[in-house]
């Protein structure tokens, strides 16, 4: 038996979080638990690991990206359903591929609430796909839902995996062959915050507003203001209290988390994505939000839906019936997935004080720690003390 120190997975920097190593593991050995920032990472029980290194073979953070032969275009999609589009974050294309699928008695998998917390699940009925619906501001927890997809494709029944760019690079890697009905889905992501501080601080504004059970939580409510524009809730909550229903929402600009989300405080392995590049999406389709609709706060936001495949291109084909598609040209994709490559580029300047930022949230409330991005990054506010300190002394 070879000893573990013979097993080398991703650095805690590089890791992505994606549970391939431990979905491949055959003598379950590696786990994934809370680190010191709120993220899930592999740990490996050195009793019963038998140094197989199908976790390195697999691992997308330490092996060769595989680039896209396919040349990827762009579409600005909105459902026609009315339901769909008003539950959705954006145009609703999520729900009008998942339809596809269903109709075909295959199986979505997506990411829902389970209380507070954010876990991946599959769904066989479009009732069960609403759970998947919206945008969930936190990085999932993958579970075993890699084994469950590999099983309904083994039966020869039609899956249709969604999830974050690393973790469909995962999900690839662990499948190792490809599916004629399996369709992937990644999403445009802006970084992935952490869970173990998303739940620290949702208990703590359940306490403050004697909050009991949850029934449910939402991003991005569309909720129409004056003049027909939206006003965009970050988060927007159904929870029970004194034996009644009752909701409580903060608008993205009054909230803290959103405040923690933008100031790109994410997994570390989010300031060096190489899913940057839209040759090096490992999903067949891609989907967010249309930016150029969003920035007008318009009341019907549309989605972007990027085709990486031609089993991709085939199935926006099909579902168009239901999806009304058009195409600006290189708008949609300079406004929109270009737009979340520089986000990601900028926030490689904050890689400093990120992991002291996300240790004290673990600890402290959100409200004490607000002063590492309210303002400037800590590093810039102590240069320019030390150098108005300097400038003083010369004087």
């Amino acid at each position: 038996m070879k000893r573990i120190t013979d097993i080398h997975l991703a650095s805690s920097d590089t890791c992505t979080g994606c549970s391939a190593c431990a979905s491949v593991c055959p003598t379950e050995s590696i786990s994934m638990k809370i680190d010191r920032e709120g993220f899930l990472q592999p740990c490996i029980d050195t009793k019963t690991c038998i140094g197989c290194h199908r976790c390195e073979k697999i691992c997308p953070a330490i092996n060769a990206i595989i680039k896209n032969d396919f040349v990827s275009h762009a579409y600005n999609a909105q459902t026609s359903d009315e339901y769909a589009l008003n539950k959705s974050s954006s145009g609703g294309a999520f729900y009008e591929l998942s339809r596809y699928i269903i109709e075909k008695e295959g199986v979505v998998f997506g990411v829902k609430f389970d209380g507070i917390h954010v876990q991946h699940d599959y769904a066989e009925t479009l009732e069960d796909v609403e759970a998947f619906m919206g945008s969930k501001y936190i990085q999932s927890e993958i579970g075993n839902t890699f084994k469950i997809a590999k099983s309904f494709l083994d039966q020869g029944r039609w899956v249709l995996y969604t999830g974050t760019p690393c973790q469909i690079a995962g999900f690839k890697r662990y499948l190792n062959r490809d599916y004629d009905k399996l369709i992937m889905v990644d999403l445009i992501c802006h970084g992935v915050p952490s869970p173990g501080i998303w739940e620290k601080y949702i208990q703590r504004l359940m306490r403050r507003i004697d909050a009991g059970d949850i029934k449910d939580i939402r991003f991005r409510i569309k909720d129409i203001g004056e003049g027909g524009r939206n006003n965009f809730y970050f988060f927007f909550f159904f929870f029970l209290r004194d034996q009644q229903w009752h909701s409580y929402g903060e608008e993205r600009m009054k909230n803290l988390f959103y405040a923690y989300f933008t100031r790109h405080l994410f997994r570390a392995s989010c300031y060096q994505c190489p899913y940057r590049d839209m040759n090096i999406s490992y999903a067949d389709i891609t989907i967010g939000d249309y930016v150029a609709s969003v920035q007008r706060l318009e009341r019907d936001i549309s989605s972007t839906v990027i085709v990486h495949t031609k089993k991709g291109e085939d199935v926006v084909q099909k579902v168009s019936e239901h999806l009304g598609v058009f195409t600006p040209l290189q708008d949609i994709f300079v406004n929109a997935y270009y737009e979340e490559a520089r986000n990601a580029e900028q926030t490689e300047r904050n890689i400093r004080p990120y992991k002291l930022s996300n240790r004290l949230a673990m600890i402290f409330p959100l409200e004490y720690i607000r002063w590492i991005w309210m303002h400037d990054r800590f590093d810039v506010v102590l240069k320019r003390k030390i150098k108005k300190l300097w400038q003083k002394n010369i004087k």
